[in-house]
C-alpha cells in the first residue's frame, strides 16, 4: 500500500519484472491491484496489469478490482479494466441496483452500467432497481435505467411491472413516462407491496414530483 500511494514510479521499482499472476494477496486475499483500483492511480494499475496481475482477482469477500474502482467513482479505471479482460463478478446484482437506485445514485448506476451489469437483474422478490425508482417517484433514475436498455414491462414476483409501481404512489409523471413505452397495458391493480431497502450507498434528493394522478 505505502508503495502504491508513494507513486507507480517506486511501484515499478518494487516489481522490478516480477510475475503478479500468481498472487494471492494478503491476509483477506487483497491484492495491489485492489489498492490501486480504490484509489483511483491509473499509473499504478497499468504497471500491475503489465506484471500480469489478474484484473478479476477476488479477494476472500467476493470483491474484484473493479468493484474497488466503481465504488471509489474511478470510471477511467473502470474502462482500463474493461479493455484488459476484468470482470466485475458482482454477486447479489439486483439487490446492489436496487440500493443504488433507492439511494438516487446516478453516478455509481453509469459506472455499473460501464461495468456491463444486467440492468434486468432483480432482488429476491425479482423487482429490478426500475421497479424501485418508478415506486418511489425517482424520474431521474427511470430515464437513465430506460435510456441504458432496462426493460420497461419487467415483472416481479407478483406480475407488477415498474408502472405498477409508480402508480402505487401515484407518480405521476414517472406513469405518464412509463405509460408511453408500455401501452395498451390493461391490468389488476397493483398489490401495493411497499418495499424498503437499506443502502449503504450514498444518498441523493430525489426530484420532486406530483402526486396527483390526472
Amino acid at each position: 500500500l505505502a508503495k502504491i500511494k508513494g507513486g507507480h514510479q517506486l511501484l515499478q521499482m518494487t516489481i522490478n519484472g516480477r510475475d503478479l499472476s500468481n498472487d494471492e494477496g494478503d491476509y483477506d486475499g487483497r491484492v495491489p491491484l485492489h489498492l490501486a483500483a480504490a484509489s483511483g492511480n491509473l499509473d499504478s494499475c497499468k504497471i500491475l496489469l503489465a506484471a500480469r496481475a489478474d484484473p478479476s482477482h477476488e479477494d476472500n469477500s467476493g470483491r474484484t478490482p473493479m468493484i474497488e474502482a466503481i465504488e471509489g467513482n474511478h470510471d477511467d479505471i473502470v474502462r482500463f479494466l474493461l479493455r484488459k479482460g476484468g470482470c466485475l463478478k458482482l454477486k447479489n446484482q439486483g439487490e446492489y441496483l436496487c440500493n443504488a437506485a433507492h439511494a438516487g445514485n446516478e453516478e455509481l448506476l453509469n459506472l455499473l452500467c460501464i461495468a456491463r451489469v444486467n440492468l434486468d437483474a432483480g432482488d429476491y422478490d425479482r423487482r429490478t432497481a426500475l421497479h424501485l425508482a418508478a415506486a418511489e417517484g425517482k424520474l431521474n433514475i427511470v430515464r437513465l435505467l430506460v435510456e441504458r436498455k432496462a426493460t420497461p414491462g419487467i415483472k416481479d414476483r407478483w406480475d407488477d411491472t415498474p408502472l405498477d409501481s409508480a402508480k402505487i404512489g401515484k407518480f405521476t409523471s414517472v406513469i405518464h413516462y412509463l405509460e408511453k413505452l408500455t401501452p395498451n397495458r390493461n391490468k389488476r391493480p397493483a398489490h401495493g407491496l411497499s418495499v424498503t431497502f437499506c443502502s449503504s450507498v450514498k444518498k441523493t434528493p430525489a426530484s420532486p414530483d406530483s402526486k396527483t394522478v390526472s
